[in-house]
């Protein structure tokens, strides 16, 4: 039963015993009896609806609190994962730039080093023409002088 209820109990009992002043005393007795029962029932019932409103409200306003801290600690954890996002974004870019700058580093130096190579082999190559035809070059050969 609800608040008003209660109330509109308790007047049509105060209505009760005013009407019924009239009556015997006995009767009046009981009658005041049985409305000072029902009053008292009223009220204790009353009471206890009170409670059990408190009690709702307060867990209400807990759960209120709890959802708006989680909302705020939400809120909290995408501004963060915005920034982490950014900062890789920022991270794999600078890399990208390094990769690609050595990359090219590797092209320049296989490049000299197929040059080196050919150099080599070139010099090899005259050297050992150089040694065919010079008695000098070779430690073996006989020297005339």
């Amino acid at each position: 039963m609800t608040a008003s209820r209660y109330a509109v109990l308790l007047a049509a009992s105060a209505c009760s015993v005013v009407l019924s002043a009239a009556e015997p005393a006995a009767a009046v007795n009981a009658a005041e009896t049985r409305l000072r029962d029902a009053l008292r029932t009223a009220m204790l019932q009353l009471r206890d609806e009170q409670g059990k409103t408190a009690e709702v409200r307060a867990a209400l306003d807990a759960k209120t609190d709890e959802a708006a801290a989680l909302k705020k600690k939400a809120d909290a954890l995408a501004k963060q994962g915005a920034a982490d996002r950014d900062t890789a974004a920022k991270k794999i870019a600078g890399l990208d730039d390094k990769s690609a700058k050595l990359e090219a580093e590797l092209a320049k130096a296989k490049d000299l080093a197929g040059k080196w190579k050919e150099a080599a082999e070139k010099n090899a190559r005259n050297s050992k023409r150089f040694r065919s035809v010079s008695p000098y070059a070779s430690p073996t050969a006989k020297r005339t002088t």
